[in-house]
């Protein structure tokens, strides 16, 4: 459960300070390194107009401001949010918070966060690192990360050091998984639900129906 004292207590240790004590109306900065002084702690959320994005984000707006963050949503269409930048909001990264759906991959996910990925004029703004993060301890651990398969020498060791860092640093916090559901007959076989993939098709010369299954 969300607690707004443990919360009050980071935000005043990070120089974010509670100046009316109304913890209704927004903290303001004292000391927050290249924020000047008396600045508000409000924030623009960006989402999709999706019922289930717009009622997570209304909660965590209203779990924010429990606590002195003002949060103001913005939900617009997936065309407005994923925008090719920099333009687009997202891609463009002219954002505060954004709350979105993104991939999954068999192996580690970590170029998502790699530097080389943060979308800008050198790639075109395509990169997939929206948030920005730049480490380049995790660029180091990621690499071997990213090729490694299950049961490879140095996998579980590599996975396990891009973890820490990520869990270290959060340069995006997962809420929740989107889970993928697919229906079939009885007599198909070889239909294979891959969360990674973008259709549920991804295999469908393996796919078989009838009397030609085992």
């Amino acid at each position: 459960p969300f607690d707004p004292a443990r919360g009050a207590e980071m935000l005043d240790a990070a120089g974010w300070k509670d100046d009316d004590q109304n913890p209704a109306t927004p903290r303001v900065a004292f000391g927050v390194f290249q924020v000047p002084d008396g600045s508000r702690l409000e924030v623009n959320y960006l989402t999709t107009q999706a019922t289930l994005r717009v009622d997570i984000a209304n909660y965590l707006i209203e779990s924010m401001a429990q606590c002195g963050i003002q949060g103001s949503l913005q939900a617009l269409t997936p065309d407005e949010l994923y925008a090719p930048g920099p333009q687009g909001p997202l891609f463009g990264r002219a954002f505060d918070m954004a709350h979105f759906s993104w991939q999954a991959d068999p192996q580690s996910p970590c170029t998502l966060y790699d530097s080389t990925r943060i979308p800008g004029a050198g790639n075109y703004w395509v990169g997939q690192n929206v948030s920005g993060y730049s480490n380049p301890a995790f660029d180091a651990v990621c690499q071997p990360a990213r090729v490694l398969l299950p049961g490879e020498e140095g996998y579980d060791q590599q996975n396990a050091d891009v973890q820490r860092l990520f869990s270290q640093e959060l340069p995006a916090i997962p809420l929740h998984f989107q889970l993928k559901v697919a229906v079939t007959r009885p007599n198909v076989c070889g239909f294979t639900l891959d969360a990674s993939a973008r259709s549920d098709l991804w295999n469908l010369e393996m796919i078989d129906s009838g009397e030609t299954c085992p």
